[in-house]
């Protein structure tokens, strides 16, 4: 850790103070507005604007050695310079090699053909373009050699930042050097070395040996700000660990009624389904609350080992619930346990569709105790729900809900309640270090015996009838095949094929199969008829919405058809198509792309098309859009971040979390002063 943060002498302004706070030189209040409707508003703020590039200007270039398209400094002599045509006004430079390069500007100041007289000896930078009439440079910076002082105001290693209405380069440039150079004057001493580092991103004040090596030296500076902006985000984790362990939760030793139910699976567990139960029977065997997540890849059977789960805290006289995301899933659920479970009428189902008198039923079991195992959909998170003994919450699908939903949920409990969360969308390895410690993850990546590798392939949209004899070719195997949209009803702000549009559209093209439509808006009774139609083979086609994502296992159904894939992230589309390949029938995915896919979309697709992994793509996912877009921006909190990045800096997390029980508390409020208090449980997705 730097050793800046051992000793503070709070003084002077705050770099999180206003602009406003100080009278800046040519900053008026026109041009303050301006900054604050850009969001930025304190003197941090502006600093951590930084350059999107830099104009280096260190020393001019032979033209000989530029390569089409770099951007160059170049000095030479002008030994032409005329108008062509009306507009278009050209200058030949030549430098001391002899070699020739055209200056172009399609409009033009006099000063600047002052400048450009036959005669003059300038320095031009611009990007440099070779065509076959020779060098080329379309509008310069033009400076020209001993022009007197304004030769000293221009930069020699110039940043260049992004565009804000009102602000102009020149006057940003202005305002970052004030705060700079006038450090000592406006802020306290504890602030030196964090603003060195800012010296060194803008490029400001810095040797000429600096400015040669300046990739390196920007590398080293936003490292160092992005170690202590995790600091101050990951202490927030360590907070929250720290108060789990303060709880006592109750003692769910190992009983019959677990031994029972693997008897009665009609499959044993896989070996790491085995070692992962037994690691979940060390947790609830504590006092200090279990915290797993049991990261497993679509069809892996996290479900069972969530239900086993639920049986140790009942057969111990305990609540147990478990929360999914749809109302699909918790009647799936509900279905699968009750087969296996010798008190099926322990078992209640909270969701949102109950009638009020069912309602009243279920949470008058809940409040009495009688309800053991509870299984439910948002519902849960309802007032009224309130647990006679709640000890054990088991999250299915947990990235569907965010932080604070989870949390409200645990804090139904008396005393400390175990938690476990089931994801099929796997969390990278770094991700899931920072938030849950490497102790409390497991990872399911054997599959059960008989599991299909689905063949994935893309399919432009103008090539559907091709898709249309993919159905058919199935259906006339005696299997069945999934439509799916990501809309239900045309949309004219996001392009995606609507559900409801598609279902249409097949019963014309295909007249002779039966085709059934799923979407969220059905009710209850509507959704589980069409599931129970398709299950039972009396429908050969479902055209459905993302509410099949999760939880339906039907092993007749051997084709996955995904309309406008480049709209949905890379873990969604591996979950979708793991709704096939769970029989003995070789299965196929196709995705169906629009045509303004970009090229981000299509390396994202492709990736699908060459892994069957979900930790693979989840990594790739990561890399491509980020952690934020992976967990869902808002529940995630990195969007926050200035300088952290969680694929660049992994290897600075191990060094975080060992230096966060040693920050003192003025540690603490520096780093809360610079980068913020997010706090985890307040991130809603």
């Amino acid at each position: 850790m730097s050793a800046w943060l051992s000793e503070l002498n709070m003084g002077g302004l705050r770099l999180t103070d206003r602009l406003s706070s100080i009278k800046i030189p040519k900053v008026g209040p026109k041009i303050l507005q301006a900054f604050e409707k850009a969001q930025l508003q304190s003197f941090f703020d502006v600093l951590c604007e930084l350059p999107l590039r830099f104009k280096n200007k260190l020393c001019c270039r032979p033209i000989a050695s530029i390569e089409d398209q770099e951007e160059a400094y170049i000095e030479g002599l002008i030994i032409q310079a005329q108008y062509h045509g009306s507009k278009v006004y050209k200058a030949l430079l030549q430098d001391a090699a002899k070699n020739y390069c055209e200056l172009v500007f399609f409009r033009v100041s006099s000063w600047t053909i002052r400048q450009l007289k036959v005669g003059s000896q300038v320095r031009a930078y611009g990007k440099v373009q070779i065509t076959p009439f020779g060098v080329q440079i379309a509008h310069p910076e033009v400076d020209s050699v001993g022009w007197g002082d304004d030769r000293d105001h221009t930069p020699i290693f110039e940043p260049v930042y992004p565009a804000h209405k009102g602000v102009s380069q020149k006057l940003y440039q202005h305002t970052v050097a004030y705060i700079i150079e006038h450090q000592q004057q406006l802020f306290g001493r504890h602030y030196q070395p964090l603003l060195s580092l800012f010296e060194k991103l803008h490029a400001w004040g810095l040797s000429e040996e600096e400015l040669t090596q300046y990739p390196s030296v920007q590398k080293q500076a936003l490292q160092e700000l992005a170690f202590w902006e995790g600091l101050s985000f990951f202490r927030q984790w360590h907070l929250k660990q720290q108060q789990n362990e303060r709880l006592e939760a109750p003692i769910l030793s190992e009983q019959q009624l677990c031994a029972y139910l693997l008897r009665a699976l009609p499959y044993q567990l896989t070996q790491g389904q085995q070692h992962i139960w037994e690691e979940i029977q060390l947790d609830l065997q504590r006092t200090t609350p279990a915290q797993r997540l049991v990261q497993g890849d679509v069809g892996s059977g996290k479900t069972i080992l969530g239900f086993l789960a639920l049986a140790q805290a009942s057969s111990n006289g305990w609540q147990a619930v478990m929360m999914a995301p749809t109302e699909l899933l918790v009647l799936q659920h509900q279905k699968a346990l009750r087969k296996i479970y010798p008190h099926p009428e322990k078992i209640v189902v909270l969701t949102g569709s109950l009638s009020a008198k069912e309602r009243r039923d279920v949470l008058e079991s809940i409040n009495s105790g009688a309800a053991e195992i509870i299984l439910g959909t948002q519902a849960l998170f309802q007032e009224k729900v309130q647990f006679a003994n709640l000890a054990l919450v088991v999250i299915d699908e947990q990235q569907r809900f965010g932080v604070a939903q989870r949390t409200r949920l645990i804090q139904k409990g008396l005393s400390g309640v175990h938690y476990i969360t089931l994801t099929a969308t796997p969390i990278p390895r770094s991700l899931a270090m920072a938030l849950y410690g490497q102790t409390m993850v497991s990872l399911l990546r054997e599959k059960p015996p008989g599991r299909q590798i689905i063949q994935t392939h893309t399919l432009a949209r103008h090539k559907r009838p091709l898709a249309l004899g993919s159905v058919r070719n199935c259906v006339a195997k005696g299997q069945q095949c999934y439509w799916i949209c990501p809309f239900i009803e045309e949309s004219t702000v996001v392009e995606g094929q609507a559900a409801t549009e598609a279902f249409q559209a097949l019963t014309v093209d295909l007249p002779e199969l039966r085709i059934g439509l799923l979407h969220g808006r059905m009710d209850q009774a509507q959704r589980q008829e069409v599931l129970g139609s398709f299950g039972e083979g009396r429908l050969d086609v479902l055209v459905s919405t993302l509410v099949i994502e999760v939880g339906i296992d039907n092993p007749q159904a051997s084709l996955m058809i995904i309309e406008s894939p480049e709209r949905l992230g890379l873990a969604q589309l591996h979950q979708l198509r793991g709704r096939v390949g769970r029989g003995e029938n070789k299965s196929y995915c196709l995705l169906l792309y629009g045509d303004q896919l970009t090229e981000q979309g299509v390396q994202r697709l492709q990736s699908l098309c060459e892994h069957d992994d979900g930790f693979t793509l989840a990594e790739i996912d990561l890399e491509i859009r980020g952690a934020g877009q992976l967990l869902g921006v808002k529940q995630s909190g990195f969007s926050q971040f200035r300088f952290f990045d969680l694929k660049e800096h992994e290897p600075l997390i191990a060094k975080i979390l060992k230096d966060i029980p040693e920050l003192s508390p003025t540690q603490k409020e520096l780093l809360s002063e610079l980068f913020g208090e997010p706090d985890p449980l307040h991130w809603e997705q």
